[in-house]
């Protein structure tokens, strides 16, 4: 992204070498433009005519990318928003709970203040929290069949199991991220048996373990607006992978629960060949829920000037958004003395009625901080309406906190908010993520643009996936580790084909279509962090596919052929 004082330079230098050309051929005219002159006036002239031409430059060279801004907005609003940090938050009950407590999606959490504030953040999802604790993890020792087996015992604090009606169980796996993934591989995709032991033993069915996180409604940005859930999938997965890392185990099953205050779930899983690290306490976290650098805020007030053609929109000043950066704009409106009620205005692209409402734009310009480009509001009025003398306009936003938040340590976020429930503790479990900025080039825009038209017809080679795939790595992130590692993921894949095929589904056939994605394992950084990606794949293609039309993955390990294969589904609903 070129700045002004880029453009400014180089107008400067061509300048300076153009002058000196001409008075070489001109002498006589212009000795005052030959080399560097000693004369400040001669300098100023330059540097003025520099200053403007650079301004001209950058007007122009921003032409293009503000004709796809008003394109994205209607089409994938998300795109061209700054991306915020993200992490893992974990609830834990206090002794006084005696009955399941909701934590409603969009409860705020501040970070511990420093001298610059404090950061926000708030929960994407609903969650349940019981006055139950995990109590010991045991690994059970090998039996004559090679299996990995190991028992999560829970207890409840002040109740019994008859008393406490709960049909299901989330947890978070947690721990180092390439060892969280191999314990989600296991449980997912090589679980055998489930045993529920309390007063005796039930064999849940493996069935009752199901992955979580990846439906439209449980997208860390909300319902995406205008953009098709499977690609809200990937733009979550490289931001953070380890929002996927939730299991549901449904036990609605268990009915006759007794009157005891423990019980424990026992995993029987096919032997991996892998190594599997000690299991403990902090690889499976109850009452954990993602969260997002994301809160309502106000902008500073703007008096609107009839001969002004935008507006900079400015967060106002709070303790937990200094130095914010705005997300969105959720409202706008402008008040003036004399006006019975305020006008309000509808955003440009979005649906219903507009000719009798006025219309606001929003625009991201470069201004002095790069890494921040600044918001603008370009507005418009019906014939009808015109502006009222000393009109403010007011408009309501969703803020983030930048590359603050991600300068936050596990632990950091652990203040309490006028939201935050009062018979539980909590604090983020996970480093937060890195920040991302608006997307601003031209090239970019394009292309994250016009890679929505793709579906099974486009994607029937590597190179065509990888090159969507690469859409969603942010050139600008700061964690060079987390880039390459990403970076490497869909560098592993080396072939991709997509062939025609059909299955039972209830008493017909249904047509669908098998993609088979061959890949190197080795860039991964263990066997289940693969597995994660294909399960992110999976859906995707299942979200891109025809009505009616399932899916199929299959990856195929581009050196000994070992393959991995997902249940074919119709969209969210798998076929078995």
């Amino acid at each position: 992204m070129t700045v002004l004082t880029d453009y400014y330079k180089q107008e400067l230098r061509r300048l300076k070498e153009i002058a000196a050309d001409f008075s070489r051929g001109n002498p006589g005219l212009s000795r005052a433009l030959s080399g560097e002159s000693a004369d400040p006036d001669v300098a100023r002239v330059l540097e003025g005519v520099a200053f403007l031409s650079a301004n001209i430059r950058q007007e122009l060279d921003q032409q293009f990318p503000r004709l796809l801004h008003s394109l994205a907005q209607i089409v994938c609003p998300q795109y061209i928003r700054p991306l915020p940090s993200t992490t893992i938050m974990a609830f834990e009950p206090k002794g006084s709970l005696n009955q399941s407590l909701t934590v409603e999606a969009g409860t705020y959490i501040d970070s511990r203040p420093d001298k610059y504030g404090s950061c926000r953040f708030r929960t994407t999802e609903e969650l349940t929290i019981l006055p139950m604790q995990l109590s010991r993890v045991v690994t059970l020792e090998e039996t004559l069949v090679p299996e990995l087996a190991f028992e999560l015992r829970f207890e409840l604090v002040g109740q019994t199991l008859d008393q406490l009606p709960f049909d299901k169980l989330r947890l978070y796996i947690g721990g180092e991220f390439s060892d969280a993934c191999d314990l989600y591989y296991l449980i997912r995709h090589q679980l055998k048996a489930l045993m529920l032991v309390a007063n005796g033993e039930i064999s849940l069915p493996v069935g009752s373990v199901q992955g979580t996180g990846f439906a439209p409604d449980q997208s860390l940005f909300g319902q995406p607006l205008g953009l098709m859930p499977a690609f809200d999938l990937l733009q979550q997965y490289f931001l953070s992978p380890q929002k996927f890392l939730f299991i549901d185990i449904d036990l609605t099953s268990w009915r006759h629960r007794g009157a005891g205050n423990q019980f424990a779930l026992r995993f029987q899983c096919n032997k991996p060949n892998f190594s599997v690290p000690t299991l403990t306490q902090e690889h499976f976290i109850l009452h954990a829920v993602p969260a997002i650098n994301l809160f309502e805020h106000k902008a500073q007030s703007v008096l609107l000037d009839p001969l002004q053609e935008s507006f900079q929109l400015l967060p106002a000043v709070s303790a937990y958004a200094q130095n914010s950066v705005i997300y969105s704009v959720e409202g706008v409106e402008s008040v003036a003395r004399g006006m019975d009620t305020p006008r309000e205005y509808q955003s440009f692209g979005g649906f219903g009625e507009s000719d009798d409402r006025a219309v606001y734009e929003t625009l991201y310009l470069n201004g002095q901080d790069p890494n921040n480009p600044d918001l603008y509001l370009k507005l418009a009025f019906p014939a009808s309406q015109t502006l009222e003398d000393k009109e403010i306009l007011k408009a309501e936003l969703l803020c983030t906190n930048g590359d603050k938040a991600e300068t936050l340590l596990p632990g950091d976020i652990c203040i309490a908010t006028s939201s935050t429930p009062e018979l539980a503790t909590f604090q983020n479990i996970t480093k937060p993520t890195s920040a991302r900025r608006v997307p601003l080039d031209g090239d970019q825009l394009w292309q994250l643009v016009s890679h929505l038209s793709l579906n099974y017809l486009s994607i029937t080679n590597a190179e065509t996936l990888k090159g969507m795939l690469g859409l969603y790595v942010a050139p600008d992130n700061k964690e060079k580790s987390e880039r390459l590692a990403n970076t490497k993921k869909i560098d592993s894949i080396t072939d991709v084909s997509v062939s025609q095929s059909e299955a039972l589904f209830g008493n017909a056939f249904v047509h669908g279509q098998h993609v088979q994605v061959q890949l190197k394992s080795e860039y991964f950084s263990s066997a289940g962090d693969k597995y994660l990606f294909g399960c992110v794949l999976e859906q995707f293609f299942a979200g891109t596919a025809a009505i009616n039309v399932y899916s199929e993955l299959t990856f195929e390990d581009h050196n000994s052929g070992e393959r991995l294969q997902w249940p074919a589904r119709i969209g969210n609903r798998p076929l078995q």
